[in-house]
């Protein structure tokens, strides 16, 4: 017979993370449900009204139908946020969890997923790009008015190549990622753990990232080099 312990363990890796109580999950669950699928205006005023009940914090959004949320308690968002159609939210980390700040805009199937122990903050003005996919095991941090363009994949974590055995047995490592104010990171770019990406950057579609690239930098190819100063 199977042991509470053990459905507990199966049932929070089948919602992804672990709730902040069966509560609230029930609760949040119903509220996504009635809620998250009715289109138009309708819908999101509805939406900003009874998400407050369930969100860590909510202001004046703009929610479209169709988004998917996980880890709602720990998410965050700010005034004048737009969140479009099949993005998908997962605000579980053990802190800080998902922040988006004022002004942003995260596009059509965007994929946002918190799952170290730090979480991903988006400043103000900032924008995610369609089908982009950015996950947090060591935290994420993205200025303001930063540029995200579709398709990038942005991963703060690592399997390590040390050792033996089954390389999904291993406990990641990770360092961070942090994406400096006003840069812009084109289509299609990959970054890894443990790069930092200065204020002013400029990014160019198709590059890896593997190094830190300094302020006010236009950087291009794999592994992504500088090739000219901003003036």
């Amino acid at each position: 017979m199977i042991s509470w312990k053990r459905f507990k363990d199966i049932y929070f890796s089948y919602i992804e993370y672990e709730p902040k109580s069966v509560f609230h999950e029930f609760f949040s669950e119903i509220v996504l449900f009635m809620f998250s699928w009715i289109p138009t205006l309708v819908g999101i005023f509805l939406r900003m009204g009874f998400y407050k009940l369930i969100f860590k914090k909510v202001g004046f959004v703009s929610i479209k139908n169709g988004v998917e949320f996980k880890g709602v308690n720990k998410i965050s968002l700010g005034n004048f946020v737009t969140i479009k159609k099949h993005a998908y939210l997962n605000g579980y980390a053990k802190d800080n969890g998902l922040i988006i700040g004022n002004h942003c805009t995260i596009d059509h199937y965007a994929y946002l997923k918190c799952q170290g122990i730090n979480g991903i903050t988006v400043g103000d003005g900032s924008y995610i790009g369609p089908f982009t996919q950015i996950i947090s095991v060591g935290p994420i941090n993205i200025g303001e008015n930063v540029l995200i363009a579709g398709q990038c994949f942005i991963v703060s974590g690592d399997h390590p190549t040390e050792g033996k055995g089954d390389v999904n047995k291993i406990v990641k490592k990770s360092k961070g990622i942090t994406i400096g104010r006003g840069s812009w990171i084109g289509a299609n770019v990959k970054i890894v753990d443990g790069v930092n990406i200065g204020k002013g950057v400029i990014i160019g579609a198709g590059a890896v990232v593997t190094k830190d690239i300094p302020d006010n930098s236009i950087a291009v190819g794999v592994p992504a080099r500088v090739v000219k100063k901003r003036r």
